[in-house]
């Protein structure tokens, strides 16, 4: 280069300036520029100023609108842990089990038109079949009526209901005995009062001794001595007059023992055992004579007692009572 020609040389020189600075110009464009390390004002930095002003407005609204940790910790110690809580799918699968919020049921039940002409084919919670059904008193009726004619009531030699109106249509009722018909606990009764030991003895044409004899007894006194008899049997023709001594009677003390009984010189003792015939009681009785033999038996507690006699030749009944005022019913004889 040394031995360039100065002129080249010079023409160099001019061509590096045209692309370097020299440095009065260097200093000149150093002279508007900042240090490297330097710092700024607010107001040095076009409409910063402006800037942080908004984003600290920005900022005053967002901590006005969230909790601070002491708020958020004190709501969150009142909340369930997420154990405790279902998750989105649990959630949707359990609404899935849901009816929507705007539904009906049109299709599981009847409108009220529906419901209005089906209650119109059915009767009404209050009423009755009497157009339709027998009454239960013509079936007890009818169905009696086909009872008497498979099984016919028997013919009775006597029957006494103690529905009729005179007692001595039925009875020969000897003179000092009240004899009437009533009721007692709502059933019709023959009442047999007095003050002294009277009969009745039934109106029966038959003087042979196979007959079976029904009857209800109810001893009305509350004495506790004495004694009564309801029942008596005696050897003689049918309505023959009472004898002055009675060969057998039927008997029961208000105590409440009951038998067969036999004149033995007044004693009359009990023959084959006794029975209880409590006062104030129905006692339902049957006694069957056939031939000479005849049995007593308290029906309602099957207690039985027999005798016999073979001088028993005809048959007279009567119902006697001692002092003691009695009632009766469903009086029946009947060929055995």
């Amino acid at each position: 280069m040394l031995n360039m020609p100065k002129e080249r040389i010079l023409n160099l020189i001019t061509e590096v300036k045209k692309f370097v600075y020299d440095k009065d110009e260097t200093d000149v464009l150093l002279s508007t520029k900042a240090e490297v390390i330097h710092s700024h004002e607010i107001e040095d930095v076009n409409e910063l100023d402006d800037e942080l002003t908004d984003i600290k407005t920005d900022i005053d609204s967002i901590t006005n609108n969230v909790y601070d940790k002491t708020v958020i910790d004190t709501k969150l110690d009142n909340k369930a842990d997420k154990t405790d809580t279902y998750t989105k799918d649990v959630v949707d699968s359990k609404l899935s089990e849901k009816a929507p919020l705007s539904h009906n049921h049109n299709d599981l039940y009847n409108t009220k038109a529906e419901i209005s002409t089906l209650l119109a084919d059915k009767a009404n919670l209050s009423h009755n079949h009497n157009n339709s059904y027998y009454l239960k008193s013509e079936v007890d009726d009818f169905i009696q009526e086909i009872w008497n004619y498979i099984i016919p009531e028997p013919e009775y030699l006597f029957f006494d209901d103690c529905t009729g109106n005179n007692p001595s249509e039925k009875y020969q009722i000897q003179s000092g005995m009240t004899a009437s018909y009533t009721t007692f606990e709502d059933e019709p009764v023959l009442s047999l009062e007095g003050t002294v030991a009277r009969s009745i003895r039934p109106i029966l044409d038959r003087t042979q001794n196979d007959v079976k004899i029904t009857w209800s007894q109810y001893m009305r006194s509350t004495a506790t001595i004495g004694n009564h008899y309801f029942a008596l049997i005696f050897n003689n023709t049918k309505n023959a007059n009472v004898p002055s001594v009675y060969p057998w009677y039927l008997g029961g003390f208000i105590n409440g023992t009951c038998g067969i009984r036999k004149d033995n010189t007044g004693s009359y003792p009990f023959i084959s055992g006794t029975f209880t015939a409590p006062k104030q009681t129905w006692l339902n009785f049957e006694l069957t004579i056939i031939g000479n033999t005849f049995t007593l038996t308290r029906l309602d507690t099957s207690e039985t007692v027999t005798a016999t006699d073979s001088s028993l030749t005809g048959l007279n009944l009567e119902f006697y009572k001692g002092s003691e005022s009695l009632y009766m019913k469903n009086i029946k004889i009947e060929e055995v």
